[in-house]
């Protein structure tokens, strides 16, 4: 009888305490594979954003946190790198075209390609003709450069051979950055300057308009990129080097 019982137990009863397998867990597995992929492409464009955009200033400061600052290069008049050069009323010409909502945009090209060792060849120009001192001054800080002075000129034109020079729409701000900030004193108002592309090399880094004894005018603010020993008007001479560290956030606006 006990044996017949045991016969006519249903095989499924057999199994019913046994565990059954779990599925795999795919769709734990997908989501986890796909959020470390969101992240890797997150991160990668995070690192194209501050590698390639130095100008913005916090950009800028996560570089020179990292120890990645942008090296400004040392040029020499052998190693230039190739730009044109523009009298005064070609400059005018050229820049006063730009509308004011692009020149922001124009302006951050200009100072990428001044941090990044004017890659850009075709956004380098350089600035060459007379002009007269209208202002110098050493500057203030928290400034651009770490030290070093500015010199305001305004430009001057012939327009003819047989007339005397006369002002021109064209102002620049000349920033040198160097230790010898004493040597502003004496640039005197009204003294000339004669700027070529060689020795100077004096390239455009921002783009402005101002207003000059109520009249517009084009204001470039310019840096020499070759760092030699300086000789301008009747001041002495004095040595540039390119700084290590740049102040982005302050600008480089030196006359209010």
């Amino acid at each position: 009888m006990k044996l017949k019982f045991f016969l006519n137990v249903p095989k499924s009863k057999a199994k019913q305490d046994e565990i059954k397998p779990r599925s795999p867990a795919y769709y734990w597995w997908f989501l986890a594979n796909v959020s470390a992929l969101c992240f890797a492409i997150h991160c990668w464009i995070f690192c194209l954003n501050i590698f390639g955009h130095p100008e913005i200033p916090r950009n800028y400061q996560i570089l020179d946190k990292i120890g990645r600052l942008p090296e400004l290069q040392k040029f020499t008049s052998s190693t230039l790198p190739k730009g044109k050069a523009y009298a005064p009323a070609d400059l005018y010409k050229i820049f006063s075209e730009l509308r004011d909502e692009d020149l922001e945009k124009f302006n951050a090209q200009l100072l990428k390609n001044y941090l990044q060792n004017f890659s850009q060849k075709h956004l380098l120009t350089f600035i060459e003709g007379s002009y007269q001192v209208l202002d110098a001054k050493r500057f203030s800080q928290p400034y651009f450069f770490p030290s070093g002075f500015a010199i305001r000129a305004q430009a001057l034109v012939n327009s003819d051979s047989f007339s005397e020079p006369t002002v021109f729409p064209v102002i620049i701000d000349c920033i040198f950055p160097s230790q010898n900030t004493s040597v502003w004193k004496e640039f005197q108002k009204g003294d000339g300057l004669e700027i070529s592309k060689n020795p100077h090399a004096y390239a455009v880094i921002k783009v402005s308009r101002i207003d000059l004894n109520q009249e517009p005018a084009l204001l470039l603010t310019i840096t020499p990129i070759v760092y030699q020993s300086q000789k301008l008007a009747k001041a002495q001479s004095f040595s540039i080097n390119p700084p290590e560290r740049l102040n982005l956030r302050a600008g480089l606006r030196v006359w209010e």
